[in-house]
Parts: structure tokens; sequence; C-alpha cells
């Protein structure tokens, strides 16, 4: 969530940027450069593309609206529910189930 405050504050849209216009591109970083930094983090190997897909969880996750995040990747609407239909649907699972949990909290407190 730092990186996106931090877009936000030097007004760029995208989180991984040189500066506010100029996205870093996978192709940009070399290969060696990216492996070294994952077994320094005591990571397993992975292509760098993966992680679009980690920001884009880790977004819902903290429920940042599916629109934004899809301009974020660059993707339509569209194309971004087609690739994460399924697991919205189980966070909002999550949620629904919490805020029933929550409501169930609340009227057994007042009935005590």
């Amino acid at each position: 969530m730092d990186a996106i405050k931090a877009t936000e504050e030097h007004g760029s849209e995208f989180v991984f940027a040189f500066d506010a216009t100029t996205p870093v591109r996978c192709n940009k970083i070399p290969a060696k450069i990216w492996k070294e930094a994952l077994k320094k983090l005591g990571k397993r190997p992975r292509p760098m593309y993966n992680m679009r897909h980690t920001y884009a969880t880790y977004c819902l996750m903290n429920n940042l609206h599916a629109a934004y995040i899809a301009r974020q990747l660059g993707h339509s609407q569209e194309e971004f529910f087609k690739t994460y239909a399924t697991w919205i649907n189980n966070q909002l699972d999550s949620v629904q189930i919490e805020t029933i949990e929550k409501a169930r909290t609340k009227l057994k407190d007042k009935t005590r």
C-alpha cells in the first residue's frame, strides 16, 4: 500500500516507475539482477512478469477498486475480470462472511 501512496504523491499512475511517466518494463531490468534480488530475499525463482499477478491480488485483498487496478495493469475491465473473477468472488465471499459475523456479534452484545 505504501507503493500505491507513493505513486499518488509523485503523480505517476505506475507503481514501478523511473519517474512519473516512465514505467519500469520487465525487459529493462536484466534477468541476472532479478534473480539475484530474489535469492537475497530468500524467494524462489520466478519470472518478473508474475509480480503483476501478485500486485493485482494484493490490491484486491486491500479493497482497491477493480477498475483502478485494471488501468494500472493496462487491462480493460473486461479482461481484468476474466483473469481475476474467481479470486474476486472468493475474496467477496470472505468479506460477506466477515460482515455477517460482525452483525451477529453486535446482535449478541445487544441482547446481553
